[in-house]
Order: structure tokens, then sequence, then C-alpha cells
């Protein structure tokens, strides 16, 4: 990437790993959940920011969870402006 090019950061739902209250690097509430047949979909709310999260582990609704991201599924890409 250049000087002061725009980006954007990119993460995958399936690759936000979630844990219980007190594990994880961030912590957030579950607002929402919806079972997509294989997985949940998730809505987790963490610092005024909402993740949406897929796993095969559910969460109630209220509760607090743990969520942890790998560096390596953290992905950079040059941000597409369109006119």
């Amino acid at each position: 990437f250049s000087k002061n090019e725009s980006i954007e950061v990119v993460i995958r739902p399936e690759d936000i790993d979630i844990f219980p209250e007190g594990k994880g690097k961030l912590k957030g509430i579950v607002e929402a959940v919806t079972f997509k047949g294989v997985h949940y979909e998730m809505l987790v709310r963490s610092n005024d920011k909402m993740w949406k999260i897929h796993s095969t582990i559910m969460k109630e609704v209220g509760s607090i969870v743990g969520m942890d991201i790998l560096p390596e599924n953290i992905h950079i890409m040059k941000k597409v402006i369109e006119v």
C-alpha cells in the first residue's frame, strides 16, 4: 500500500472466536441470535461497535461473551471508492 492510501480492514464472521465471559481479548454482549442451519449468527455489541459472529456455539441473548481474532484472520484491502 502507498502512503495515505485508503484501506479497509475486513474480518470474516466465522473468523471471530467466541468464549465464555472473562476469556478473549474483547468483551461484548449478545444482542441477537439466529440459527442458520449449520451455525448460529450472533450480533455482539462491544464498545459501541456491532460484530457479526458465525459459530457452532450458541450464546443466549443478553450473555456477556469474550471474543478473539487471530492476526492472520485480519485482512487489509484497498478501499474501493465507487463513483
